[in-house]
Protein backbone atom coordinates (compact mmCIF):
# COMPACT_ATOMS: atom_id res chain seq x y z
CA UNK A 1 0.00 0.00 0.00
CA UNK A 2 1.55 3.49 -0.87
CA UNK A 3 2.43 5.98 2.05
CA UNK A 4 0.53 8.97 2.13
CA UNK A 5 3.62 11.53 0.91
CA UNK A 6 4.15 8.70 -2.36
CA UNK A 7 0.63 9.54 -3.10
CA UNK A 8 0.77 13.18 -2.55
CA UNK A 9 4.42 13.12 -4.99
CA UNK A 10 2.71 10.61 -7.56
CA UNK A 11 -1.05 12.43 -7.95
CA UNK A 12 -0.21 16.14 -7.19
CA UNK A 13 -2.14 16.96 -10.18
CA UNK A 14 -5.01 14.56 -10.80
CA UNK A 15 -6.57 17.61 -11.39
CA UNK A 16 -5.21 18.25 -14.64
CA UNK A 17 -5.84 14.93 -15.96
CA UNK A 18 -9.45 15.13 -15.10
CA UNK A 19 -9.22 18.34 -17.46
CA UNK A 20 -7.25 17.25 -19.57
CA UNK A 21 -10.03 14.01 -20.10
CA UNK A 22 -13.04 16.27 -20.61
CA UNK A 23 -11.52 18.86 -22.45
CA UNK A 24 -9.89 16.64 -24.86
CA UNK A 25 -12.68 14.61 -25.27
CA UNK A 26 -15.59 17.01 -25.19
CA UNK A 27 -13.66 19.99 -27.09
CA UNK A 28 -11.03 18.38 -29.16
CA UNK A 29 -13.09 15.28 -29.44
CA UNK A 30 -9.59 13.85 -29.39
CA UNK A 31 -10.16 9.85 -28.91
CA UNK A 32 -7.02 9.43 -30.18
CA UNK A 33 -5.36 9.30 -26.59
CA UNK A 34 -7.85 8.04 -24.67
CA UNK A 35 -5.88 4.74 -23.57
CA UNK A 36 -3.61 7.12 -22.26
CA UNK A 37 -5.83 8.42 -20.05
CA UNK A 38 -8.50 5.87 -18.78
CA UNK A 39 -8.48 2.26 -17.50
CA UNK A 40 -9.45 -0.13 -20.14
CA UNK A 41 -12.12 -1.51 -17.95
CA UNK A 42 -13.42 1.96 -16.87
CA UNK A 43 -17.00 2.37 -15.41
CA UNK A 44 -18.62 5.40 -16.87
CA UNK A 45 -22.34 6.53 -15.92
CA UNK A 46 -24.49 9.36 -17.44
CA UNK A 47 -27.50 10.18 -15.10
CA UNK A 48 -29.53 7.90 -14.73
CA UNK A 49 -28.39 5.49 -17.66
CA UNK A 50 -27.18 2.51 -17.16
CA UNK A 51 -23.17 2.42 -16.38
CA UNK A 52 -20.76 0.92 -19.39
CA UNK A 53 -17.77 -1.10 -18.12
CA UNK A 54 -15.04 -0.76 -20.62
CA UNK A 55 -12.75 1.98 -22.28
CA UNK A 56 -14.49 0.90 -25.84
CA UNK A 57 -18.08 0.96 -25.04
CA UNK A 58 -17.65 4.24 -23.66
CA UNK A 59 -15.68 6.16 -26.62
CA UNK A 60 -18.06 4.23 -28.86
CA UNK A 61 -21.25 5.60 -26.98
CA UNK A 62 -19.64 9.18 -26.26
CA UNK A 63 -18.32 9.34 -29.82
CA UNK A 64 -22.07 9.23 -31.40
CA UNK A 65 -23.85 11.54 -28.97
CA UNK A 66 -21.36 13.99 -30.03
CA UNK A 67 -21.85 12.92 -33.53
CA UNK A 68 -25.37 14.91 -32.76
CA UNK A 69 -24.07 17.54 -31.01
CA UNK A 70 -21.83 19.56 -33.35
CA UNK A 71 -21.51 22.48 -30.92
CA UNK A 72 -20.95 20.47 -27.59
CA UNK A 73 -18.91 22.37 -25.50
CA UNK A 74 -17.62 22.09 -21.74
CA UNK A 75 -16.19 24.90 -19.93
CA UNK A 76 -14.32 24.00 -16.61
CA UNK A 77 -15.22 26.17 -13.62
CA UNK A 78 -14.01 24.42 -11.07
CA UNK A 79 -11.92 20.61 -9.74
CA UNK A 80 -11.58 19.75 -6.15
CA UNK A 81 -8.99 16.56 -5.40
CA UNK A 82 -9.25 14.33 -2.91
CA UNK A 83 -5.66 12.83 -2.86
CA UNK A 84 -6.18 10.02 -0.54
CA UNK A 85 -9.07 8.45 -2.29
CA UNK A 86 -7.40 9.19 -6.17
CA UNK A 87 -10.50 11.21 -6.77
CA UNK A 88 -11.55 14.42 -8.26
CA UNK A 89 -14.92 16.05 -9.08
CA UNK A 90 -14.84 18.34 -11.69
CA UNK A 91 -17.67 21.17 -12.15
CA UNK A 92 -18.50 22.03 -15.54
CA UNK A 93 -20.62 24.31 -17.93
CA UNK A 94 -21.64 22.78 -21.09
CA UNK A 95 -23.32 24.54 -23.98
CA UNK A 96 -24.21 23.30 -27.25
CA UNK A 97 -26.96 21.21 -26.65
CA UNK A 98 -30.29 20.30 -28.32
CA UNK A 99 -32.42 23.37 -27.94
CA UNK A 100 -29.79 25.87 -26.78
CA UNK A 101 -29.90 24.13 -23.07
CA UNK A 102 -26.66 24.94 -20.96
CA UNK A 103 -25.91 22.44 -18.13
CA UNK A 104 -23.88 22.35 -15.18
CA UNK A 105 -22.56 19.24 -14.78
CA UNK A 106 -20.59 17.44 -11.76
CA UNK A 107 -18.04 14.70 -12.91
CA UNK A 108 -17.12 12.40 -9.79
CA UNK A 109 -13.99 11.06 -11.50
CA UNK A 110 -12.08 7.90 -9.61
CA UNK A 111 -8.62 7.17 -10.77
CA UNK A 112 -6.70 4.54 -10.03
CA UNK A 113 -2.41 3.66 -8.88
CA UNK A 114 -1.07 3.92 -11.94
CA UNK A 115 -3.00 7.49 -12.55
CA UNK A 116 -5.68 6.10 -15.27
CA UNK A 117 -9.78 6.81 -14.73
CA UNK A 118 -10.94 3.73 -13.48
CA UNK A 119 -14.67 5.15 -13.14
CA UNK A 120 -16.83 8.45 -13.76
CA UNK A 121 -20.27 9.00 -12.89
CA UNK A 122 -21.99 12.52 -13.88
CA UNK A 123 -24.69 14.32 -12.68
CA UNK A 124 -26.39 17.73 -14.69
CA UNK A 125 -28.60 19.82 -14.46
CA UNK A 126 -30.32 22.67 -16.88
CA UNK A 127 -29.09 26.26 -16.39
CA UNK A 128 -30.85 27.92 -19.01
CA UNK A 129 -30.86 28.01 -22.59
CA UNK A 130 -28.50 29.77 -25.17
CA UNK A 131 -30.88 33.02 -25.29
CA UNK A 132 -30.70 33.15 -21.38
CA UNK A 133 -28.17 36.41 -20.72
CA UNK A 134 -27.56 34.81 -16.82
Amino acid sequence: MSSRNSVSSTYTDLSETARTILTTLCNTRDFSEVDRYVSEDVSVQHEDEPPVASRDAFVRRFSQALEHMPEFSIHIKEACVDESQLKVWVRSEITGLPGGLRKESIDMMTFNEEGLLVKSIDCQRVLGRRSDDD
